[in-house]
């Protein structure tokens, strides 16, 4: 979660510095999508919505 508490920050002071500014959100966008923390978020998300989804379409079928 501190990641991403600290890119919000970084998008508010990047906004500010022109080109170096995005090039710094650009570079913390990279650093958040490759961190550990991201993929153990997404994985979790994963494993509650496959489910989900498998449940909802199959009950699709059911409905006529």
């Amino acid at each position: 979660m501190e990641t991403v508490v600290g890119f919000a920050v970084g998008f508010v002071v990047g906004t500010k510095e022109g080109r170096a500014g995005l090039a710094k959100i650009k570079e913390s966008l990279a650093y958040i999508r490759e961190s550990k923390e991201m993929q153990n978020l997404v994985g979790t998300a994963l494993t509650v919505v496959y489910p989900m989804m498998k449940e909802l379409t199959a009950g699709s079928g059911r409905h006529a």
